[in-house]
């Protein structure tokens, strides 16, 4: 669905129902519906009123802000991006309790990459809320979800667009993306191909002396404890 051929029928949508700058279109899904609504946000009209409500962990804790957008193109991900931010971004939390046990998983696992970019506070948090790949209460996605994103917000209003350090937010993504690509994103979550790519970037850190190995374990044990992929064949 992230094509180009889906915001072209988006946009005749919009256009058949005479939606104008007056009008505010609403956003109501996880990662890939915020991508394609958040592409007709920027485009259509040069840009128009758009709100998110995002619905999955990962959307809640991470891509709800940021203002990246991408959308596909000749099968490989991401090809065609901007940035466009909603002008709000409204967090329900009762759709967690919509969510399967894997996408929950796929979402602690993004949290703990932003932890783990935020600093030691946040990691001795991340262990107390979760354990054994579970968070022991439902009061602490709170603290988990708002705390992912002040780690996110303070990079991104010091470097918006990705010239210094907002860098350090593709944290096992690089690798990630392409473990992604080679399994023809069929069969693993973002999240788990995320997990394998925190413990390649966190190994080739121990290896270049920025990383201490105490360091590297606790967070290829968080991972596992997870139930998340630490390695690929």
């Amino acid at each position: 669905n992230k094509s180009i051929e889906s915001i072209l029928k988006f946009i005749e949508f919009l256009s058949s129902n005479n939606f104008n700058k007056g009008n505010k279109l609403i956003v109501v899904g996880g990662g890939i519906t915020q991508d394609i609504g958040a592409f007709v946000g920027a485009v259509y009209k040069r840009g128009i009123d758009w709100v998110l409500f995002p619905s999955t962990l990962l959307s809640m804790c991470d891509s709800c802000i940021g203002g990246k957008t991408g959308i596909n193109h000749r099968d490989v991900k991401n090809q065609l991006a901007l940035f466009s931010s909603p002008s709000k971004v409204i967090i329900c939390s009762q759709f967690i309790n919509t969510l399967l046990p894997q996408d929950i998983k796929s979402g602690l696992g993004e949290i703990l990459k932003l932890f783990v970019t935020g600093g030691e506070y946040f990691i001795n948090k991340y262990s107390e809320y979760v354990k054994n790949g579970e968070v022991i209460s439902k009061e602490h996605y709170k603290f988990l979800i708002f705390g992912a994103l002040f780690i996110k917000k303070v990079i991104v209003e010091y470097d918006e667009f990705e010239l210094d350090i907002r860098k350090s937010l593709n944290y096992g993504h690089t690798i990630g993306h392409a473990v992604e690509s080679a399994k023809n994103y069929k069969g693993i979550l973002h999240g788990e191909a995320v997990s394998i790519g925190m413990v390649f970037a966190s190994a080739a850190s121990v290896e270049n002396g920025g990383l201490d190995i105490n360091e590297f374990n606790l967070i290829e044990d968080t991972l596992k404890k997870l139930g998340l992929p630490v390695s690929i064949p």
